[in-house]
């Protein structure tokens, strides 16, 4: 899934082929090198830019950001909407995790979508739509019910109107245990023991990133109602589980990890990387 180095020898350096994440060998080169996966047979274009050596993007990492970003978006309006028709009416012992299970929901779905999308593998797609959306409400049911909790928990302790501070430590211990659990979904649609742990390890980066971010985001931005300012902080969560998650499985890949070839359940899908040869080939 992406053109990252992983590794160098005198005259080789090893990338990852986009489409089915085979390892591949390729000559050293500064400029583009077309490439041919003999695994897949997927032809692509490796750029040996000055940007991938030095902020190590891959093409992968990029899907990822896209998924976060739609994902982050999508959720937050679909939330809006909801919030605004029907659970502005209803208590906000409810409302609050029902609220991050409609985000958590479209954002676990993009993300468990992403891969089999860009590889064309309809089938995998729908299964990822639907596990990653089933998953997702679940998770976010969960961590809004912490959140709640945690959240009363310091208004007991500060006071009706706490200050920045407290507002982040919730918002921080809440979204960490929803990346987890969206990581955690990730990883079980993957169907791999790497997957799972490179889920569960982004998942809980991305979350406490976007939970520190989030309450001086809509501070900074206080437009009508801090739309604006809500908008930007779930899309900055989106985007953080994504792509630390896709940078974790990356590292993880790219260390030649057996984890990442031990399934999960035989009950599951498999997943497509598990049918390929698990060392490198010269192209």
């Amino acid at each position: 899934m992406s053109e990252q180095v992983t590794h160098t020898t005198d005259d080789k350096m090893v990338i990852l082929c986009e489409f089915c994440s085979r390892k591949l060998r390729i000559p050293k080169r500064t400029c583009e090198l077309k490439v041919k996966c003999p695994s897949c047979k997927h032809r692509f274009v490796y750029k040996n830019t000055w940007f991938n050596r030095l902020f190590k993007v891959s093409l992968s990492t990029r899907h990822y950001f896209l998924a976060g970003l739609l994902g982050g978006v999508g959720g937050f309006l679909l939330l809006e909407l909801l919030s605004s028709l029907v659970l502005s009416n209803w208590s906000g012992l409810l409302s609050g995790p029902l609220s991050t299970a409609l985000y958590a929901a479209v954002l676990s779905a993009l993300l468990s979508a992403a891969s089999s999308f860009y590889m064309r593998d309809w089938p995998r797609m729908q299964y990822g739509l639907k596990t990653g959306a089933v998953l997702g409400l679940l998770s976010g049911l969960v961590a809004g019910l912490i959140g709640q909790v945690v959240f009363d928990l310091i208004l007991s302790v500060a006071g009706e109107t706490p200050s920045l501070p407290w507002f982040v430590a919730a918002r921080v211990i809440a979204w960490v245990v929803l990346g987890l659990l969206i990581g955690g979904a990730y990883g079980i649609k993957e169907n791999t023991a790497g997957d799972l742990k490179s889920g569960l390890l982004g998942g809980a980066v991305g979350g406490l990133l976007g939970g520190l971010l989030f309450d001086p985001l809509v501070m900074l931005l206080p437009d009508v109602g801090g739309f604006l300012g809500r908008m930007i902080g779930f899309t900055v969560l989106g985007v953080a589980i994504a792509v630390a998650i896709s940078r974790f499985r990356e590292a993880a890949l790219r260390q030649e990890k057996s984890e990442m070839y031990t399934p999960l359940s035989q009950r599951l899908p498999a997943n497509p990387r598990l049918i390929l040869p698990s060392k490198s080939a010269d192209v």
